[in-house]
């Protein structure tokens, strides 16, 4: 994601798209041509019944701790859907509306990815060194949080898509990514060295935990493109006045009006009034 933001602007989408596609092939290739080959057998079936059977039997396991539960839905779930929902799905369809460069929109998301990529590992000797991932996992959270309502204040209705509020959203997209950086691999640890995990195994825990997180893939854009079906993608204005005489605007309304329409009036791309 990140390479193919840097390039979208010398390559352009199709371009990023051919080159995915060639790397795609060539691992084919190298996987049919380095690994050996494996002759299907009945066997390989009945293993893959049981290995699903044993996901159901650990997941139902697993479900039943409150600590455990905890985790996913305050930590797992709601980073992977802001992944999908804010970062890949809602930030590039609102900054196509507020007439940002397509290239531009590619490395504002790429900011993400790098950011996640420089607090993992930073998150992981912290967690490694302290044995404190619960600490950690705090901290990703609350950072999470703070870098979506900087993103948020990009909206009309606050400092728009100015100068100010162009920054305020790139700074958001960072923060969000370190957070997600303190998250993503600490979270792993978390529940592999729990109470839980000591009782039915490192391995069956972390497993369920990694397949029910993807939850939070699928209902992040769901989640988002019902709320603008519901509310819309901008921010809207209602705005109640009386007139005087024939119908003139009153002295307050007229310099509104001047305010709105002068050259430093801030910019209010994709707002809805009435």
């Amino acid at each position: 994601m990140a390479l193919g933001s840097l390039l979208v602007s010398q390559l352009h989408a199709p371009g990023v798209f051919k080159i995915a596609g060639a790397i795609g092939l060539l691992t084919i290739l190298y996987t049919m041509t380095r690994l050996p080959s494996v002759n299907a057998t009945k066997k390989t079936g009945a293993s893959m019944g049981k290995a699903f059977r044993q996901l159901g039997s650990d997941i139902a396991h697993v479900m039943t701790n409150l600590d455990f539960l905890k985790t996913l839905f305050c930590v797992g779930i709601p980073a992977k859907a802001i992944l999908t929902s804010t970062i890949t799905f809602a930030l590039p369809l609102l900054l196509a509306q507020y007439k940002f460069p397509t290239e531009d929109i590619g490395q504002i998301v790429m900011l993400y990815g790098l950011a996640v990529m420089a607090a993992s590992g930073f998150a992981s000797r912290l967690v490694d060194r302290t044995s404190n991932s619960e600490q950690v996992l705090f901290w990703g959270t609350l950072l999470s949080g703070a870098g979506l309502v900087l993103m948020g204040l990009m909206s009309p209705g606050f400092f728009g898509a100015g100068y100010l509020g162009t920054v305020l959203m790139i700074v958001g997209t960072v923060i969000v990514g370190l957070a997600h950086g303190f998250i993503n691999a600490p979270v792993v640890t978390h529940v592999g060295q729990s109470e839980l995990g000591s009782r039915i195994g490192a391995i069956p825990v972390t497993t369920s935990y990694r397949f029910l997180e993807r939850a939070g893939h699928v209902a992040g854009p769901i989640i988002i493109a019902q709320i603008f079906l519901r509310f819309g993608q901008d921010a809207t204005v209602l705005i109640v006045t009386s007139t005087t005489g024939d119908g003139d605007p009153p002295d307050n309304a007229a310099a509104f009006w001047d305010a709105l329409s002068g050259d430093d009036a801030p910019p209010l791309h994709g707002l809805r009034y009435g």
